[in-house]
């Protein structure tokens, strides 16, 4: 099914996109403002994407799968309940997920639901849209090059704009926020070292000899 391949050899048909209506797109705008996870997670070293939407209408994720893509997926969301003479009881609730993990799919549904999205969640679709585009993009050209590994240039770009759209998303833990703020200072300022030592041996931006 599309959508279920982190990494596919490339874009995969989705013209079958084109077919659904303008009010699907719209509904589904709603469902990732109530029920959506624009996912970043991984290591500083090689952020990760994955778009996901929790509900408890396994329906609903049906529905979502068969017309965009994807895959859903079961589980259970544990609670705690508070009762005054019985101490503490922990219930559990069924959980559904639709999950999208193919990039390139992530991006087809960003282009086309980023129009009905308003507040921080427009702002935090659009850094997240540039954080899978550049994703991709050094993904390829990785492959293209027979490399196993990001660049240091690429790992500071992708982590550069997988924190602005982590950070924009409300709620959450923040645990995460001290180690990639190091690790990003910490290919910035390697990236400023090697910039100067370039310009050193070029003699500069002006060319001189």
């Amino acid at each position: 099914m599309t959508g279920e391949s982190r990494r596919p050899t490339g874009p995969d048909d989705y013209s079958y996109l084109n077919r659904i209506s303008e009010a699907e797109w719209g509904y589904l705008a709603g469902i990732l403002v109530g029920e959506g996870h624009l996912g970043i997670y991984g290591t500083v070293s090689a952020p990760q994407f994955r778009l996901e939407v929790q509900i408890g209408d396994q329906e609903v994720c049906n529905h979502l799968a068969g017309l965009f893509g994807g895959v859903v997926r079961a589980g259970q969301l544990g609670g705690v309940t508070y009762r005054r003479h019985d101490g503490i009881r922990r219930t559990f609730t069924n959980m559904y997920r639709w999950v999208v993990i193919d990039g390139y799919l992530i991006r087809e549904i960003m282009q086309r639901t980023i129009p009905y999205l308003q507040g921080n969640k427009l702002t935090q679709a659009r850094r997240y849209a540039d954080f899978v585009d550049a994703k991709l993009m050094c993904w390829e050209h990785k492959r293209q090059q027979g490399r196993s590994i990001y660049t240091e240039e690429e790992q500071r770009v992708l982590l550069r704009l997988a924190y602005e759209a982590r950070k924009t998303a409300l709620g959450g833990r923040k645990s995460w926020l001290e180690v990639w703020e190091k690790r990003l200072q910490e290919l910035e300022n390697a990236g400023t070292s090697n910039r100067t030592q370039e310009d050193s041996l070029t003699g500069g931006s002006n060319g001189t000899n």
